[in-house]
């Protein structure tokens, strides 16, 4: 299988959890809820069940998902799609976000890359998940990407 081919992509954007997004607009609750059923259907287990078994597994693997595949051989890719039919009707437009994107400047980019990496390696302390620290990138991991 021959790797991905990244070279057409111009701009990335990493949505970190209740960083694009106020917490307010709960969309990592909706996000958990979609883990919990999916974990209570796959295995046909109660809600409950699916909710200790869920967080058991983010604790000894880090996230859920990898514990569902590595203890019961699940594929991701129904997991990902599954999780991830969030309600975005209650995610606002940023317009600052946009005309970043939009701009490609690079120093808006980096200073809010920064920002957010700030926000999550405070998490990351506050959590006791310290050992995951995010960082720019010192060089770009593709050669047309200007970071």
């Amino acid at each position: 299988k021959s790797p991905r081919g990244f070279a057409h992509v111009e701009t990335w954007v990493f949505d970190l959890d209740n960083t694009l997004y106020p917490h307010n607009m709960a969309i990592w609750q909706q996000v958990n809820d979609l883990i919990r059923s999916y974990i209570a259907n796959y295995l046909k287990v109660a809600p409950d069940e699916a909710t200790r078994i869920q967080k058991d597994y983010y604790e000894r693997y880090g996230t859920s998902m990898r514990g569902m595949m590595a203890e019961h051989n699940m594929p991701h890719e129904d997991y990902l799609e599954a999780v991830h039919a969030i309600d975005h009707s209650v995610i606002e437009p940023n317009p600052a976000l946009g005309a970043a994107i939009d701009g490609h400047d690079p120093t808006r980019f980096r200073q809010a890359f920064d920002a957010l990496t700030d926000a999550c390696n405070a998490c990351h302390r506050e959590t006791a998940h310290d050992f995951i620290e995010i960082q720019r990138p010192r060089l770009p991991p593709v050669t047309n990407q200007r970071l």
